[in-house]
Order: structure tokens, then sequence, then C-alpha cells
């Protein structure tokens, strides 16, 4: 009677799937749409580089939680402003700034609200990600901050009506 092989084929199907699974995966990749309701994690030097690469001149940079209420507030108006037709075209990077523990209820608040996707989770110390961003920002949320051409041209902290946004992105 022959031995037994030491694995079987699903055993190495197994083995083969887990060591394709642990391999690091390229950081610095773009999003595919497999990740279209990710949020990646990014720090303030990738933020940059998101915006440099923008598909549009006019960027806004929104870092927000879920425990923020103001935050929670604003965030629909951005996600109707980005997918309105009367409003210049800006790129909108949406950066949650909420603990590992909520990124679940984060995913979803931007779904239900529908924000743009993949959006953004802040992955560094606050101080390193605070003045990295823009080292005129105090650090509290919501926090807007508008690039044209990729340079910075106002931070605000707080809620922004639509109104003025609209007004700031038609003086660019």
């Amino acid at each position: 009677m022959p031995k037994p092989a030491f694995f079987s084929q699903t055993s190495l199907l197994f083995l083969l799937l887990l060591f394709l699974n642990c391999q690091p995966k390229n950081q610095n990749a773009k999003p595919t749409p497999a990740d279209e309701n990710q949020l990646i994690r990014v720090t303030a030097k990738d933020i940059h580089a998101l915006v440099k690469n923008a598909e549009h001149e006019i960027v806004l940079v929104n870092v927000w939680a879920t425990y923020c209420l103001p935050c929670i507030a604003e965030i629909p108006m951005l996600a109707r402003l980005n997918q309105s037709k009367d409003a210049p075209p800006f790129t909108l990077l949406l950066v949650s700034a909420d603990f590992p523990e909520e990124v679940q209820n984060a995913r979803a608040f931007l779904r239900e609200v529908g924000a743009p996707m993949p959006s953004y989770l802040k992955n560094e110390d606050d101080m390193p990600f605070i003045n990295g961003l823009d080292p005129t920002w105090n650090g509290s949320l919501p926090v807007n901050i508008l690039f044209y051409k990729g340079i910075t041209q106002m931070v605000w902290e707080g809620i922004i009506n639509e109104e003025e946004l609209r007004e700031l992105f038609n003086k660019l």
C-alpha cells in the first residue's frame, strides 16, 4: 500500500494562498476598483503627493473624524458640491482622523453620504501629521485646506459653508 503524500493538493493550494496573502503590499500603489470602499492609510507627505497629482487644479483636503459633530455635518455638503455640475471642478480628498477601532464607522458614514471613495485615513502621529500637512493648522477638526496648482491657498478650521466655498473656488 503506497504511503499518503505529506501534503495533499488541497493543503498545498491552501499554503500557497496563505503565502501569497502574507506578501508585503506596495504601499504606494494606486487604488484599484477593489479599493473603492477603502480608507487608504496616508501620511501628510502622501497627501501632498495626492494634491500634486490630482485630476483638477483645485484640491480641497478635508480632515475629519466620526467623533466630531461639525465634521459629520459638513461632509454631506462637501460630497454634494464635489458632484455638482454647477461648481468649478475640484478634487475632494477626505482624510479621516479616526482611531483604528472607528474605521468601519467612518467607511460606513462616507458610503451613506455618497462621499468620494476611496478616501483616506491618517496613518501617523498627530503632530507630524498636523505640521506636515500645514504648520498653521492647530489640530482642531474639521479642517479644510484649499490648494490651487499644488500650492496652499487657505486653511480654515471649523465648518465652511457652501456659499463661501463656491466663492473661493470661483476666485481661483
